[in-house]
C-alpha cells in the first residue's frame, strides 16, 4: 500500500472517532415521560401545580410561584435535588420504584414520611422558612432540598 493511501485512511478514521467523540458528548434531550394521573398536566398548571424538571445546573428548581408541586421517586432518585417554594406550598412525592422510598428530614419542621410502596405518594406542607435536607432512610445516598422562602 503506498504512503498517500494510508494517510488517506489515517486521516478519515481519525475524523471518524473525533466525530463520535463529539456526538458522545453531546447533552441529551429531555425526554420527559407522561405519568398517569388525575387531570391533565395543563389543568394541574392553572391550578397552581407543577412537576419540577430536570435540573442539573445544580442549582435549586425555583417553583416560587406554585402553591402544590409533585415530584416522583424513581431510579433510586428524587425528580429533582433541590426546588425553591415558598410557605405553604404543599409538595407530594410518588414513588415510581418497585423498592419502598420515604422522605426524611432531620431537620426540625421538614418532612418525616413513612415508607411508600411503588405507586403510592406521601405530601407536605412547608410552613415553615427554612432550608430542609432530606433523604430515603433505607437509601440514604437518595438526597433533595426544599428551599423555603
Amino acid at each position: 500500500m503506498n504512503k498517500k493511501l494510508l494517510g488517506i485512511i489515517i486521516a478519515i478514521v481519525a475524523v471518524g472517532a473525533i466525530a463520535g467523540i463529539v456526538v458522545a458528548n453531546q447533552p441529551e434531550k429531555d425526554n420527559a415521560a407522561t405519568h398517569s394521573g388525575s387531570g391533565s398536566d395543563m389543568e394541574k398548571m392553572q391550578a397552581g401545580e407543577t412537576k419540577p424538571s430536570a435540573n442539573s445546573s445544580g442549582g435549586a428548581q425555583d417553583l416560587t410561584m406554585q402553591t402544590e408541586v409533585t415530584m416522583d421517586i424513581s431510579d433510586f432518585a428524587f425528580e429533582n435535588k433541590t426546588i425553591k417554594v415558598k410557605k405553604g406550598t404543599k409538595v407530594t412525592w410518588t414513588n415510581r420504584d418497585s423498592a419502598r422510598h420515604n422522605v426524611f428530614s432531620k431537620d426540625a419542621g421538614g418532612p418525616q414520611g413513612e415508607l411508600l410502596g411503588q405507586g403510592e405518594s406521601f405530601n407536605f406542607t412547608f410552613d415553615t422558612a427554612g432550608t430542609f435536607n432530606y433523604t430515603c432512610e433505607p437509601h440514604p445516598y437518595m438526597k433533595g432540598v426544599v428551599e423555603v422562602i
